[in-house]
């Protein structure tokens, strides 16, 4: 199968003089945590990619005397140049590369090397509801012990330093070993947006350290039990835009599902 039969033609650009500030409110209006950054508007040439990671990254590691979030720059904290795909390549070798390397998607080009779609994990995972008995499988084969976690009550520098230790996009909070929540790289580089623009000196290391876990962390999250079927974990993924689902049993949390397991599974299978 090529990337062309699954790519979605739905993408969002920003120009690359554009501010940290237009692409956190072009995340949020598109519920997306990436932007293709093209050199101009209009252009259909990628200059790189922006994720919510790029701009945690960008806003927690700058250490100038005076730091003036509306006047960051996209291309301060792009990756560029970003690996693409054409449109015939293999979903097979596409996924493979993706797993590889940590891209949660690829933009896709024509002969021209022009942008024409986007290739994601979720268009990737889509390929699973035709298979009814993978789907009625126990989550459990698709589970993975948690390797980033944090305390609901750790302080946001605690957040910080797992973050930049782990490239994690995610992590998993805990309270006395239930999951009760999920803290995102988005909602942090939001915190820190904000926190830097109050206290654009380099004082602002000190307000951080005010702050809990528990003050900006998503906790309207699904939690599966390992009986669950996979296919619920994927409605999960699919459907609720949570990219990764605890797994507990008796009240503590055991593991963790995510996009990659599932996709490494699909592969596992030849469903892929």
């Amino acid at each position: 199968m090529k990337v062309d039969t699954i790519m979605t033609q739905h993408y969002v650009t920003i120009e690359k003089d554009a501010r940290i500030k237009d692409a956190l409110t072009k995340m949020a209006r598109n519920n997306t945590n990436r932007l293709i950054v093209v050199r101009r508007k209009g252009a259909r040439k990628p200059y790189g990619i922006i994720t919510e990671y790029d701009i945690f990254y960008r806003l927690s590691k700058s250490k100038v005397k005076r730091f003036e979030p509306y006047n960051t720059s996209v291309a301060s904290a792009a990756t560029t140049p970003v690996d693409t795909v054409n449109t015939g390549a293999d979903i097979k070798f596409v996924t493979r590369n993706m797993l590889l390397k940590g891209y949660s998607s690829m933009p896709v080009l024509n002969n021209q090397g022009e942008i024409i779609g986007l290739i994601t994990k979720r268009d990737l995972l889509k390929l699973l509801r035709d298979y009814n008995d993978v789907l009625n499988s126990e989550v459990s084969r698709v589970t993975t012990k948690i390797k980033g976690k944090i305390r609901l009550f750790d302080r946001l520098t605690m957040a910080l330093s797992k973050f930049m230790g782990t490239g994690y996009s995610n992590l998993v909070v805990i309270d006395d070993g239930k999951p009760v929540g999920i803290l995102r790289a988005y909602d942090v580089a939001k915190v820190l947006f904000t926190i830097r623009k109050i206290n654009p000196t380099p004082h602002w290391e000190n307000a951080v350290k005010e702050i809990y876990i528990a003050d900006i962390m998503r906790r309207d999250i699904a939690v599966l039990n390992p009986e669950d079927p996979i296919g619920k974990a994927l409605d999960i993924i699919l459907n609720r835009g949570q990219n990764i689902i605890p797994v507990e049993d008796r009240e503590k949390a055991i593991g963790l599902v995510s996009r990659s397991n599932i996709l490494r599974y699909m592969l596992d299978e030849k469903i892929i």
